[in-house]
């Protein structure tokens, strides 16, 4: 990624603060509080008039990750939450909604979830789709992030040579088998928009990214909210595949004027459907918050959570719930910074966020931050 030298958002009718100044402020706050330098932009700090308080409503990412990772998400979870079979099974158990699950495929060890049938073979894959009449289906890495190594089946064709379709293409079972060669993979059902979803863009189960935080006293704050769009006749959702991103005001509901994707291009309406953003209200917002709030209740050995929710046919389903990369959405989802809604909570257990003006870093700080910044800098460069 190019060094940023503006915002990677449109700011041409924001006045910004003179070039000097704000790589005077980036390399303070860098040594300070470890803000990344790509941080001062997308927290948008070089806006003329904003102040050091009002950065310090944002917790930069490393701050978070180096001080209360290891206390509030703890690593002697986080394999239920990359496993998806675990976590919806745990997550079933409490009676969340949850997509259901068929199977896990691997050469190895696979399985039906239901009966311990292998599904380790083409055979066994079609056994499994016979067993459950399944048409379509959702074929995803068990472990994967970002959107990637997800198949599609959306069609079954049992003639004399079993057949799926993806995409637009029909494959043997024997190319399915191969395609998903040595990998861990979960089978699961093939979810369809609600109709307001439907309705931003029909073609991927678009889904809301949900970020909340369980106090001290077991009381659910949720941090920020947004809605994921595929985009481009993508069956995904997720931005780091090129769909967009469009914020939720909370209090309201309503979406933001503007959507954007991981190249940081705005839209006001969808490309592809000319669904206008601005203005619109969520359905059933205050259900879905609640529905998002007794999940983070479920968890209580995870404090930070981001989920992942569809809007179905069927009602509000939790896809997955993530405990690694909330801290890379966190500040994304809120215009004005978090730091201000949980800085109480985090003081009770040990981490004072500063309020109002930044620490002094020490000399062992100043040197150990110089060959990281210098790192940035050269990778942003590249």
């Amino acid at each position: 990624m190019k060094f940023l030298l503006r915002s990677p958002f449109d700011d041409r009718h924001i006045e910004t603060k003179p070039l000097w100044k704000q790589y005077y402020e980036m390399i303070i706050l860098f040594y300070s509080l470890q803000y990344h330098p790509a941080e001062y932009y997308s927290f948008r700090f070089h806006h003329k008039g904003v102040t050091y308080r009002d950065m310090l409503r944002f917790v930069p990412y490393s701050w978070l990750l180096n001080n209360v990772t290891r206390h509030l998400t703890p690593s002697s979870w986080s394999n239920l939450f990359a496993n998806k079979a675990l976590f919806n099974d745990f997550a079933r158990h409490r009676s969340l909604n949850v997509v259901s699950d068929y199977g896990i495929y691997n050469k190895i060890y696979g399985y039906d979830l239901k009966d311990h049938h292998p599904l380790a073979t083409a055979d066994d894959l079609e056994h499994l789709f016979r067993k459950y009449n399944l048409n379509r289906a959702v074929i995803k890495d068990l472990a994967g992030m970002q959107g990637k190594n997800i198949f599609f089946i959306t069609g079954v064709e049992a003639g004399e040579e079993f057949r799926f379709k993806i995409k637009e293409e029909w494959i043997t079972k024997n190319e399915l088998a191969s395609l998903l060669g040595k990998g861990e993979f979960i089978i699961q059902e093939y979810l369809e928009n609600g109709p307001f979803t439907a309705t931003i863009y029909p073609r991927s189960i678009n889904t809301f990214r949900i970020i909340t935080f369980l106090t001290n006293d077991g009381n659910v704050k949720i941090l920020g909210a947004l809605l994921r769009a595929g985009i481009g006749h993508k069956m995904v959702d997720n931005y780091h595949q090129g769909g967009l991103v469009i914020p939720i005001g909370l209090e309201s509901g309503r979406m933001i004027d503007y959507g954007y994707n991981y190249d940081c291009e705005l839209f006001t309406e969808h490309p592809d459907t000319r669904f206008r953003f601005k203005g619109v209200e969520v359905p059933r917002w205050k259900e879905l918050l609640q529905f998002v709030e007794k999940s983070a209740r479920t968890f209580p050995m995870m404090r930070f959570l981001s989920w992942d929710i569809a809007y179905t046919d069927k009602g509000f389903v939790i896809l997955e719930a993530n405990s690694g990369s909330v801290y890379i959405y966190i500040n994304q989802l809120s215009s004005n910074g978090f730091a201000d809604l949980i800085r109480d909570d985090l003081k009770e257990i040990g981490f004072d966020f500063p309020y109002e003006k930044l620490p002094v870093p020490s000399i062992g700080d100043v040197f150990s931050r110089t060959g990281r910044l210098a790192g940035n800098l050269i990778g942003l460069n590249r």
